[in-house]
């Protein structure tokens, strides 16, 4: 599967990358992925894309799909392809990467 037919990284990064801010502001604890997940659950630009990914053939629905941009977002900061992989801080908990807001963003 194609993870262009789901969602666009340009358009769901960002509320991301906000949505990491705006819990961190919250608990000043690293976000774990799954917390991440459920904040993203209420975010109005990922509901238009959980609304939209059906029509694009995508076979994620729901929090799989949430995950997966998640994934992604972490994905291209690991590849240090992404132009958020010097905002955030991250480290594993439970497997998985969790993120706060590092220092210098």
């Amino acid at each position: 599967m194609e993870k262009a037919k789901c969602f666009k990284q340009s358009e769901v990064f960002p509320a991301i990358a906000k949505a990491i801010r705006t819990v961190h502001e919250t608990t000043r604890e690293f976000v774990t992925h799954d917390r991440l997940v459920e904040a993203l659950m209420d975010d109005p630009v990922i509901r238009i894309t959980l609304d939209a990914a059906p029509k694009r053939g995508c076979l994620l629905s729901g929090r799989a799909l949430v995950s997966n941009m998640v994934a992604w977002f972490s994905r291209r900061i690991t590849a240090k392809t992404s132009k958020y992989q010097h905002d955030f801080e991250r480290v594993k908990l439970a497997g998985k990467w969790a993120y706060k807001p590092s220092m210098d963003s």
